[in-house]
């Protein structure tokens, strides 16, 4: 355990770099890009604390987070399917991604202790943020039908509630939303190229997100309490962002 710890230090060194390489992503294309395809509407920033916390958000679109890290107000380390970063290694380690084994077995319980061990690093020694999902892979929400399973009927994890608990910080429920004519098209990813074509012919998608109060550990009495909370929030959250795009557009 101790080689595991020291490597776990070693993700806090020489950062300066990896920094960069963010904010240059962040602010040169996924800022600007997001801007040309949706319509990005947000309400409770406010209650992102200014200390590191955890963002418990559930699947929207196949690529959430890059719609949370560009809303967030500091950087984010989003959990993300290891099938998406063996693709792409050299990028998800430049921006400090963690990775999520998602395959199941004694492997995927053995990586998932690495990944909440990484997690907590980032939560005790930076003031940054830790993204998880709580519905877990996108890939098992999606019938043979094509259905999409709706968010109250979704497995509901403790990741984010075990986080909370184990390191003692703020889990902020979040939940976002877009229009069902799109949700089926962006849920699971065509493709780079597949996912931009269509971005293109249907700019400036209704995107709506929204912070709900904090949950912390003290004030439950089990994790499963906090987890169960934390969904509660989530689904009054999407409903209310529905609504409030019903009131905006009228017959949408």
């Amino acid at each position: 355990m101790a080689a595991e710890e020291k490597d776990y230090t070693e993700l806090l060194r020489r950062r300066a770099l990896k920094h960069l390489i963010y904010g240059f992503v962040l602010n040169g294309v996924l800022r600007p890009l997001t801007r040309r395809f949706f319509d990005v509407r947000i309400e409770g920033a406010e209650h992102i604390p200014g200390r590191s916390c955890v963002i418990a958000t559930h699947h929207c679109l196949s690529f959430d987070w890059v719609m949370l890290g560009v809303v967030l107000p500091r950087k984010a380390h989003g959990w993300i399917d290891q099938e998406v970063l063996r693709r792409v290694p050299r990028f998800g380690a430049a921006l400090e991604l963690i990775c999520v084994n998602t395959d199941g077995g004694a492997e995927s319980r053995k990586d998932y202790r690495v990944t909440r061990e990484i997690s907590r690093a980032w939560l005790e020694h930076t003031d940054e943020l830790v993204v998880t999902v709580t519905d877990g892979p996108s890939k098992h929400l999606v019938g043979p039908d094509g259905r999409i399973t709706p968010l109250p009927e979704r497995p509901n994890h403790s990741g984010a509630a075990s986080l909370g608990h184990e390191v003692n910080v703020p889990v902020v429920p979040c939940a976002t939303w877009i229009p069902a004519c799109h949700q089926a098209e962006l849920f699971e990813s065509k493709g780079i190229r597949g996912d931009l074509r269509y971005l293109e012919r249907h700019r400036r998608i209704p995107y709506y997100c929204a912070f709900l109060e904090p949950v912390t550990a003290a004030a439950f009495r089990s994790r499963r309490e906090m987890r169960d909370e934390i969904r509660r929030r989530q689904l009054a959250g999407y409903a209310r962002l529905a609504e409030q795009h019903e009131r905006a557009e009228p017959g949408a």
